[in-house]
């Protein structure tokens, strides 16, 4: 970035206000990662951090974490961005140190300012090197910070895969077990007709089967006793006149009797056989019940699990939302920052210019020459554009020191509030936008802030850009021109 770049980025209120906004922004996303980190759904989502051994293996000790991160990033830049517009604001001042490098070393009159000089030289090499070191420790922390949440945000999505896939799998067995027990279900259906059926079967058989034992006992008894009335009445003469007859009867009531016997044997055995069908019908019958029973236990425990991978999915979504979020506003937080640390490296490179610009006057007048006209005219050039980006980084300097000091730290502790409920068992969407609720007022007066700070900010540089301006054309004007 040019200067004349680094000037028109940091002048208009209109572009500094975006920028100026991303903190509230980010204490606010930062209150939601301590919020749901309290709740049940997100204590219970856990990370794989394989390869990531600076985090946690729990979703919601890692949210906490990223709060404080972001907490101490800020408060670590708010000392430095303080200290760099300090000393910033000490060389560019009116009769600053950047004027009077300016005077003592194009208006030498004495040893005595040659020592003033260097003096001033080894104030500034510090102011620089603080600037500098305090610069780049500030990127460096929230380069961090930024690299937790990427991390934290990398493990999220594996666990989103990992639970995703867990889901499809268990709706997938839910629909191969529904599908089963459909299956047996009918066959219980068959089942349970085939054994009405051996029961229907099994009862007739056992109604003719004691018919036929009745009527067996009954005509045996018959026969015995007519035999024996017959022989009784006719008389030992008569029964042998009549034997013959007798006999037959006899003989055909056990005829009957035997005829009658076998069929009851019959009858016997097809009623072992159907029996034993019935109860074996019976057993897959009472077998199917359990097993259908137990796959619906299963699949209720199925459903269950299923239920709870669609919360933690829900949640895992919501989470790895507010991570890009997040991720996003800091990216473009870190986008000023950078361009205050180019600032301080093109200050740097001046004043190393100019630095060496003014060695070679001073050995002009060490040696009792008069000092080059051109060195001369660059060296009040080089002063002059250290004072502008001197300016450019009190400026910036100061103001994010500022938005630190009066609206993101007091937002801190709005962050790290809880609402009045308890939200251990409250749905993630409930809490963010609860908590959204309860920092809305925060984030609307920061953006009021904000725009005034810019606003102020804004008038500031321009009138400090000015004054460069106006010394710069007044010192040229008792230059000696080089020809």
């Amino acid at each position: 970035m040019t200067q004349g770049q680094l000037v028109s980025a940091s002048h208009s209120a209109e572009e500094l206000v975006p920028w100026l906004l991303k903190s509230p922004s980010i204490v606010q996303q930062l209150g939601i990662c301590v919020t749901i980190a309290c709740t049940r759904d997100v204590a219970q989502i856990r990370l794989n951090t394989d390869g990531l051994p600076s985090l946690r293996d729990d979703l919601a000790s890692n949210l906490i974490r990223i709060a404080d991160a972001g907490g101490e990033a800020f408060e670590a830049a708010y000392s430095s961005l303080s200290d760099i517009s300090s000393v910033t604001k000490q060389m560019s001042k009116e009769n600053g140190l950047l004027d009077k490098l300016e005077d003592r070393v194009l208006n030498r009159r004495s040893q005595r300012d040659a020592t003033a000089c260097q003096n001033i030289i080894n104030r500034i090499d510090t102011y620089i090197q603080r600037s500098t070191d305090h610069g780049l420790t500030t990127q460096e922390d929230f380069d961090k910070f930024a690299k937790f949440v990427k991390q934290v945000k990398e493990a999220l999505l594996n666990a989103q895969s990992r639970e995703n896939t867990k889901l499809v799998n268990t709706q997938r067995h839910i629909e191969n077990m529904d599908m089963e027990k459909t299956q047996q279900e009918k066959v219980f259906r068959q089942s349970e007709w085939e054994a009405k059926e051996a029961a229907v079967q099994y009862n007739t058989i056992l109604e003719r089967y004691n018919g036929r034992a009745s009527w067996l006992g009954n005509s045996m008894a018959w026969t015995v006793g007519a035999s024996t009335a017959g022989a009784a009445a006719l008389g030992v003469a008569a029964t042998v006149a009549t034997a013959g007859v007798a006999g037959v009867a006899i003989l055909g009531g056990l005829i009957a009797g035997a005829i009658s016997a076998g069929k009851l044997e019959e009858a016997s055995r097809g009623l072992n056989v159907v029996e034993d069908r019935l109860s074996e019908k019976r057993r897959a019958r009472d077998a199917l019940e359990l097993q259908i029973a137990s796959f619906e236990g299963e699949l209720k425990l199925l459903e269950s699990s299923k239920d709870k991978l669609e919360r933690a999915t829900t949640v895992i979504a919501k989470a790895l939302s507010l991570l890009t979020d997040l991720a996003k506003d800091i990216s473009q937080l870190m986008i000023r920052f950078r361009d205050l640390n180019q600032a301080i490296r093109e200050l740097v490179d001046q004043y190393s210019e100019g630095k060496e610009l003014a060695g070679y006057i001073q050995e002009s007048i060490e040696e009792g020459e008069h000092p080059d006209l051109r060195d001369m005219s660059d060296f009040r050039e080089k002063i002059s554009d250290m004072r502008k980006v001197s300016v450019i980084i009190r400026c910036l300097s100061d103001l994010y020191a500022t938005v630190i000091r009066d609206v993101v730290i007091p937002g801190f502790g709005q962050a790290i509030e809880m609402s009045n409920g308890n939200i251990l068992d409250q749905s993630i969407e409930q809490v963010i936008r609860d908590k959204e609720l309860l920092m809305r007022s925060y984030v609307e007066d920061s953006d009021l802030k904000c725009r005034a700070m810019a606003q102020k900010s804004s008038a500031m540089l321009s009138e400090e850009l000015s004054r460069a301006r106006r010394l710069e054309s007044r010192s040229n004007g008792g230059l000696p021109v080089a020809q």
